[in-house]
């Protein structure tokens, strides 16, 4: 493999590309990912990465693995132990040449055995999805010989043929409806089970629509709380009622009242804090939020401490079996993967230890999406559940509720304080003619209120 470091900006954060077959730098420099370094890694002649110690500095890693990068990056990953807070496997599988869940093996074969610069001109056609769009790849293709695209490709293919597929956990796989190279249907058959996206796209997808997309912007997030913590209360009413409702069905599940230790993830300016704080104690409580907030009900709670952090970050670092409870509201769809932050939840518990989660799903504003197109992607509830495997679930209950507001401005207004207008840009048109229309009146909330013991 090969390695180059294509953006730094000393954030800490690191979006790792795993390139196709073929590929070098030049067709991933273009991209632009807010908060984020951007390294890529292709050449898959040698399957050994070259440089592992220059992603120690991170403290967080979103991998971004295309065609034949899903199965190198898959092998790689397994025996690293990075940050890795997000995987996104982008038109390829585990098993790159294979009749049923990646690229039959006689076209494999054939398009070893006929490479030539024309066969590669007509694969490369065929990988863009058109002529046109041939043409702009032509723009920026790899400097690469014939010889060297032979020798990987006939590495991948001796590496398929002996290898069996890797345990390695995708959050995410992108799979393109147009892809004329590994065929839709053997995409779908090798991700059953996992969470996957359709776009209408060729093998060679828009990479920067799916950056915009599926990688929060966490320094914009943390901004965006900061500067709206005055408006948060006043406009909170339906979190408010969420975190009210998880701490009651909290109480409600378990007769325990006191913990060694815990930890509130997204604590804030202490709405949550204020729901149990009459209720539990603790030995010792940490109260995480990413950006700075003066929690109300810390000088009544002398064994809390306020910590600021990334949350997604921070549970990675914890040690197994070291918590007794961790609660959350109205946060953890922040997370890159909320399914791996739900792992990790699960992972740091002691056995016997709680968890209790409210986080909003699947069918959260979508009539806001259709108009505007501008909100998070959020969690399915069963891949959210099937994501733990030592727990017992002792609440999963899915809750859907429509908010109502007297004018477009008042709903603006709601998002913006509630810093959910920290997803992606609406442009200034785009707003200017909502609020004209003044046709958005309601918001829908679809809330996932998630309570689980480790066994």
């Amino acid at each position: 493999m090969k390695f180059l470091r294509l953006q730094s900006n000393n954030s800490g954060r690191l979006l790792l590309i795993f390139a196709g077959w073929g590929m070098d730098p030049n067709p991933f420099r273009h991209l632009r990912a807010d908060g984020y370094d951007i390294a890529v890694v292709w050449d898959y002649t040698d399957p050994t990465f070259p440089d592992a110690d220059s992603l120690k500095s991170y403290s967080e890693i979103v991998v971004i693995a295309w065609s034949m990068g899903v199965c190198a990056a898959g092998q790689l990953l397994q025996s690293l132990r990075l940050p890795i807070t997000l995987s996104i496997a982008v038109n390829g599988t585990p098993t790159p040449v294979s009749d049923s869940a990646g690229i039959p093996v006689a076209i494999f074969e054939a398009t070893l055995s006929g490479l030539t610069p024309d066969s590669l001109e007509r694969f490369n056609r065929r990988m863009c999805g058109s002529a046109s769009a041939a043409r702009s790849f032509a723009e920026v293709r790899p400097a690469r010989d014939i010889e060297s695209l032979r020798q990987e490709l006939q590495a991948i293919g001796d590496r398929a043929s002996e290898a069996t597929p890797t345990p390695y956990h995708w959050d995410i796989a992108v799979i393109g409806q147009r892809d004329m190279i590994f065929p839709p249907a053997a995409q779908r058959a090798a991700w059953q089970g996992h969470d996957t996206i359709e776009l209408d796209a060729p093998h060679l997808p828009g990479f920067q629509h799916i950056i915009d997309h599926l990688l929060i912007k966490k320094d914009r997030v943390a901004h965006s709380f900061e500067s709206s913590r005055d408006g948060y209360e006043a406009d909170a009413g339906y979190q408010h009622s969420v975190a009210d409702h998880l701490v009651y069905k909290l109480l409600s599940v378990t007769d325990q009242r006191h913990f060694s230790t815990a930890i509130e993830i997204g604590a804030g300016s202490g709405r949550l804090t204020a729901a149990y704080c009459n209720a539990l104690t603790f030995d010792r409580l940490e109260l995480w939020d990413i950006a700075p907030a003066e929690n109300a009900c810390l000088n009544s709670l002398p064994t809390a401490i306020s910590i600021t952090d990334d949350a997604e970050v921070r549970l990675k670092t914890l040690p197994d079996d070291s918590v007794d409870l961790i609660i959350s509201a109205s946060t953890l769809q922040w997370f890159n993967s909320p399914a791996n932050g739900v792992r990790q939840i699960e992972r740091v518990l002691r056995p016997g230890g709680l968890a209790a989660i409210a986080l909003y799903v699947d069918g959260t504003y979508e009539s806001f999406s259709r108009e505007i197109g501008a909100t998070l992607r959020y969690s399915n509830t069963n891949i959210l559940c099937n994501s733990l495997f030592h727990s017992d679930i002792l609440l999963s209950e899915s809750i859907h509720k429509t908010v109502s507001f007297d004018s477009t401005a008042a709903l603006l207004r709601h998002i913006s304080h509630t810093g959910v207008s920290s997803g992606n840009t609406v442009s200034p048109a785009t707003l200017r003619r909502v609020i004209a229309e003044d046709l958005l009146r309601e918001l829908e909330y679809a809330t996932l209120y998630l309570i689980f013991k480790k066994s």
